[in-house]
């Protein structure tokens, strides 16, 4: 183990040099990967032999492995006619680390790994790790699996908890520096390829998100977040917010290619995405009224309404508006919008529909007024001559407690406050003061009923 721990800081030590002894040897960045490779695994051949070896030594042995490998590659060249070994296989056999291994459930993992690398000095030879860089390159893969699976006995989803820790834990450290440059995800990306996504298992490499490819990364990054979390793009309400982004560490890609913006990312996996179906809209979104009016369009919608920007006041009121609640905003989303309008639904249409809807339009909406009288007399006047269209001489032969009732005007008959005492008469001579007399409103009198009045004390539409 010793031997090991000074295997690992050695290597830890000379990597510059060996990247720089590789750079004299070739200026092609995959070159350049594999010289590296090749120069971690001649500095733990050096050590196994001679843990004493000094620095010069093993840099010495680095060039002339890399110099061996040149001249390889320049006889590859000329045609030697030399047939290379299969990566796949040895000489028509397969290495199987899984059968020699078993299922002893009383070996230690550190005595499973000391197994797995006699196995391999006995089958390849002390100096195995050139010969499996040479011959064997998917041998590394089934090693991690073999570790993964036999020794660590994860299951599938605790694959992408495995870290650095868990190598050294091993003994399998020197192991990891050789062929994956101290990278678990690496290694495990080798053992699973096209299993698990990068940003899965712990980091991204460098320029994972950057450029054309890094904004496909990062698309791809957001619809398996979306997946996770269970996101199809029609719910009402997205659940996902920043702390699910920095959770996964999408916190750079997050910043590189959506400005922050939560809304936007999500956006590019499902286009007809809309602001208020987020947990959180963007800042400064209801400063707009067009925004505004889209997302009370997308409500009135949803809740069966018709759109009121082609209704006339007097339609908008069929559609009975009174049935909506501020209920009806929070759960669509839409809280932003109740903040900047009080809590208020009536000032909410004013503001999207200017001109189109009165404040009796809407329930509760008498106790936001200071002049409670002013907004009565508005009220039966608007139902008599706009809404009804009756001529004011027939007004008598027309108005009673239960046309009040039936329009949804009952409150305003029975509001203290008002000070009508629910009397049809004094309604009316709110509204139209001094124009007629208690007599015209006598209880003798013919009542005209008009047909097909709709009655707004029923909820045709739903709440």
């Amino acid at each position: 183990m010793a031997v090991e721990q000074l295997e690992i800081s050695v290597l830890e030590d000379l990597e510059p040099r060996i990247w720089a002894i590789a750079r004299r040897f070739s200026s092609n960045p995959d070159e350049i990967e594999d010289f590296k490779q090749i120069g971690r695994i001649a500095v733990w051949q050096v050590l196994e032999k001679n843990p004493e070896a000094n620095t010069p030594y093993i840099l010495k042995a680095v060039e002339n492995r890399f110099l061996d490998e040149k001249r390889k590659e320049r006889t590859q060249k000329r045609g030697s006619g030399r047939k290379p070994l299969s990566i796949h296989k040895y000489e028509g056999e397969e290495f199987s680390i899984e059968e020699s291994l078993g299922v002893d459930g009383d070996i230690s993992e550190l005595e499973k790994t000391e197994f797995i690398k006699s196995c391999l000095r006995e089958k390849f030879g002390r100096t195995y790790l050139r010969f499996i860089k040479g011959n064997r390159k998917q041998l590394p893969g089934q090693i991690v699996r073999a570790l993964v699976e036999e020794v660590w006995k994860l299951d599938e989803t605790r694959i992408p908890e495995v870290d650095y820790q868990k190598f050294v834990e091993s003994g399998m450290q020197s192991f990891l520096f050789a062929f994956y440059g101290n990278s678990p995800a690496r290694a495990i990306q080798d053992a699973y390829p096209g299993k698990f996504f990068e940003w899965e298992l712990g980091r991204v490499s460098n320029g994972f998100w950057q450029g054309e490819q890094g904004y496909k990364n990062a698309v791809n990054a957001v619809k398996w977040l979306c997946e996770k979390h269970k996101i199809n793009g029609s719910e009402r309400f997205v659940n996902i917010g920043l702390d699910e982004f920095e959770k996964t560490g999408f916190t750079r890609m997050l910043h590189l290619h959506f400005h922050d913006s939560i809304f936007l990312a999500i956006k590019s996996v499902f286009p007809s995405l809309k602001p208020w179906q987020m947990r959180q809209t963007m800042r400064g979104f209801y400063g707009n009224v067009e925004n505004e009016r889209q997302a009370v369009d997308s409500l009135l919608l949803e809740l069966g309404f018709p759109l009121f920007s082609s209704l006339t006041p007097e339609e908008i009121y069929d559609a009975n508006p009174r049935r909506l609640r501020t209920s009806h905003f929070m759960d669509a989303g839409l809280r932003g919008i109740l903040a900047r309008h009080h809590k208020a639904i009536y000032e909410i249409f004013d503001y999207t529909y200017p001109g189109k809807t009165y404040p009796w339009f809407f329930y509760g909406c008498y106790k936001r007024n200071g002049n409670i009288k002013e907004l009565g007399k508005k009220a039966i006047a608007w139902l008599f001559d706009n809404y009804l269209e009756i001529p004011n001489q027939d007004i008598p032969r027309y108005a009673s407690l239960d046309l009040f009732w039936r329009m949804g005007f009952s409150g305003l008959l029975t509001r203290r406050d008002l000070g009508l005492g629910s009397s049809v008469y004094e309604a009316i001579d709110l509204a139209y003061p001094g124009e007629f007399s208690r007599e015209d409103f006598s209880r003798s009198r013919v009542i005209y009923q008009i047909p097909g009045l709709k009655d707004f004390r029923t909820r045709e539409k739903g709440k």
